[in-house]
């Protein structure tokens, strides 16, 4: 078992045979629909969300495959994929060896972390030239748009280079030296590029590290990921790593567009048949619109959608049964309509972290297996 096909087992498994395989993959690319998102925060699956962006899908249905005929995965009555008690079984040893995950988020730092990286990767580079009186090299990043963003910094800048570059070398290593750092922090040293140096890549990482280049990937992005964490959380001890990354974490980020406009309609005293008038859509989109945002926005209110008295009988059954589906709790409360029912699910699953309760309760590792491998450099 390689690591790419331990995350996929972990997130059927809380998919517990509620959603295709084809979801996962959506999910995993960060297809930002109404659908996909509902899906990553219903099951928990929000950490991974746009963690491979660029996974092909053959490559996918090719993984999928292979676990199924290993027996890990099998169908279930709606042929969607269950994970057999063989495939928790590999999942726990697999990870009683290797790390686990723990602080990934891609739903908040999947897209704003690669261009986060994109952006303090060449800024290194390009101040590590600069401060050696070197200013031609092949630029470690070569999109546009941040090539242009580090441009503007280093043009406004008032501080001098060196000040720049010391300044970044110093948040780093007090980052790196945080006692909860959960890998080791070479997964990010070896990847900067400067003066007369060239990062290494996952495959070359991995030759380092003893590892395969696809564990590499997961763990350099979940380091990346708690690094971006800390950095929100405590801004004043990193001042300019938070310069970097403060423009990427707007708010209307969180929202589909349409979402975003179905909201401001919402907020302006419209409801649902009203909005669905005026944007000229079906009624079912515009459902599909508040069901994100009943997952998003804690401070939607549920009295326009769903009474009280229905919704208690709704989360009631819906706790009892352990299940997602609807048509159990439809079954359970024929007055209840579907979009009642997915309502209620989104606004008491919203906030679920089901990730790392995973990690804890099924693969039940230690805190102390968290610092097998870690790096004994000194920065």
């Amino acid at each position: 078992m390689n690591y790419s096909e331990a995350i996929y087992l972990i997130g059927l498994d809380l998919f517990n045979g509620e959603r295709t395989d084809s979801a996962l993959y959506h999910l995993i690319t960060g297809k930002k629909t109404s659908q996909t998102i509902q899906d990553a925060h219903l099951f928990g699956l929000s950490p991974l969300f746009s963690i491979v962006p660029n996974l092909k899908r053959k490559q996918f249905d090719e993984t999928i495959h292979h676990l199924k005929a290993q027996n890990f995965l099998i169908l279930n009555e709606t042929s969607k994929s269950l994970v057999t008690d063989h495939g928790k079984e590999k999942v726990r040893h697999f990870f009683a060896e290797h790390y686990f995950p723990a602080d990934l988020d891609g739903w908040r730092y999947g897209d704003a972390g690669r261009i986060f990286w994109g952006r303090v990767s060449l800024l290194i580079q390009t101040l590590s030239n600069l401060t050696q009186n070197e200013s031609r090299f092949f630029p470690v990043e070569r999109d546009r748009q941040i090539q242009s963003w580090v441009k503007d910094q280093l043009i406004h800048s008032k501080s001098a280079k060196k000040t720049l570059f010391d300044q970044l070398y110093l948040e780093w290593k007090a980052l790196f030296q945080s006692t909860d750092f959960p890998d080791d922090p070479l997964l990010i040293v070896q990847k900067f590029s400067g003066w007369n140096l060239i990062g290494l890549t996952y495959d070359q990482q991995a030759d380092s590290l003893s590892c395969s280049p696809d564990e590499v990937y997961y763990r350099f992005i979940n380091a990346l990921h708690y690094s971006l964490a800390k950095i929100v959380g405590k801004k004043e001890d990193y001042p300019m790593l938070h310069h970097i990354l403060k423009d990427l974490l707007k708010q209307d980020q969180l929202f589909t567009v349409s979402t975003a406009e179905t909201k401001r309609l919402l907020d302006n005293g419209m409801d649902l048949i009203e909005i669905s008038r005026k944007r000229r859509l079906k009624p079912s989109t515009i459902e599909d619109h508040i069901l994100e945002l009943a997952l998003l926005d804690r401070t939607l209110e549920k009295k326009p959608f769903v009474s009280e008295e229905l919704y208690t009988a709704i989360s009631e059954v819906a706790a009892r049964s352990g299940s997602k589906r609807l048509k159990v709790i439809k079954e359970a409360i024929p007055d209840a309509d579907y979009f009642q029912i997915r309502f209620v699910l989104a606004k008491e699953n919203g906030e679920a972290n089901q990730w790392n309760s995973y990690y804890r309760k099924n693969l039940a590792l230690n805190s102390s297996e968290k610092d097998k491998g870690r790096s004994s450099a000194t920065f």
